[in-house]
């Protein structure tokens, strides 16, 4: 017999996050909301804690628009234009750059 077992959705924390500097000099992730989303360990990658957060909030950052950008290609309702101005917002969001539109 199979238990009956619901599926809860739960939303993530705000975005856009960003890292933060703790009281201890490590690298926080905080959502837009202020709370802190992941907490770095000392010691067990050295620099590359910092690079690893500010890698993961640039990626956070720039899903949504990647994934609209995404959709917005493959259904083929929208004209050349708008879909390469989504797919550039997207992948300079995605690259931390300034927006180079059509």
């Amino acid at each position: 017999m199979k238990a009956n077992v619901q599926s809860v959705r739960i939303d993530h924390s705000p975005i856009p996050w960003k890292v933060a500097e703790d009281h201890k000099g490590l690298a926080d992730i905080v959502a837009a909301d202020g709370t802190v989303v992941v907490w770095t360990i000392d010691g067990a990658y050295g620099s590359q804690i910092e690079a690893n957060a500010d890698f993961i909030v640039q990626a956070v950052n720039a899903h949504e628009s990647l994934l609209a950008a995404c959709k917005l290609a493959l259904v083929g309702e929208a004209d050349d234009d708008t879909i390469f101005n989504a797919l550039a917002d997207a992948v300079a969001k995605a690259e931390r750059k300034e927006v180079t539109a059509l």
